[in-house]
């Protein structure tokens, strides 16, 4: 999987960063059963570990300190298999992913969902405004392409998406 902002086309890598995936009932309430923090890499894998699941068909469940969360298209056979998200949008439910590179065709989650309740909106993109403003640096929810400051390709990263109506979309 690759993360909007993160990615880069030109050298085809991202920035690594934590994710964590939650395994969801494929039924209605669609319950988490397991959880599995992980670390992408820069080409986009994740290897992730889950012990209390049992065998079963589940959604993936991923989220990102400020992406929007993203579920698989439809249930996973638990296996030592691999699900792939960056191969084209209907990997996602509801299509919910954003084209990052045509050459190799490649598709992210979406940032800006700075404060993670499911929308990118004016109070993400006045977050990451104000600390853009100041410059701030670190490891922030603010910080939309991983470079440990924000600024105002933060900003423009927020606001684009929040024009869009970016949102989780789930079963």
């Amino acid at each position: 999987m690759f993360i909007q902002g993160f990615y880069n086309a030109g050298s085809n890598i991202q920035v690594s960063d934590t994710i964590n995936v939650k395994l969801r009932n494929t039924v209605s309430p669609y319950a988490v059963v397991d959880n599995s923090p992980a670390v992408v890499s820069s080409s986009g894998i994740a290897v992730l570990s889950f012990s209390i699941a049992p065998a079963g068909t589940y959604y993936l469940a991923i989220t990102h300190r400020n992406s929007i969360e993203t579920w698989s298209s439809a249930g996973v056979v638990l296996t030592s298999g691999s699900y792939n998200l960056s191969t084209a949008s209907t990997q996602a439910y509801g299509s919910n992913l954003m084209q990052v590179d045509t050459s190799p065709l490649r598709f992210a989650v979406y940032g800006g969902d700075q404060n993670q309740d499911g929308f990118v909106n004016l109070t993400d993109v006045v977050n990451v405004y104000n600390n853009a403003s100041g410059f701030v640096d670190g490891y922030k929810s603010t910080d939309m392409n991983g470079d440990n400051i924000t600024d105002l390709t933060d900003v423009v990263l927020t606001y684009n998406n929040s024009l869009n109506f970016v949102s989780v979309k789930r079963p």
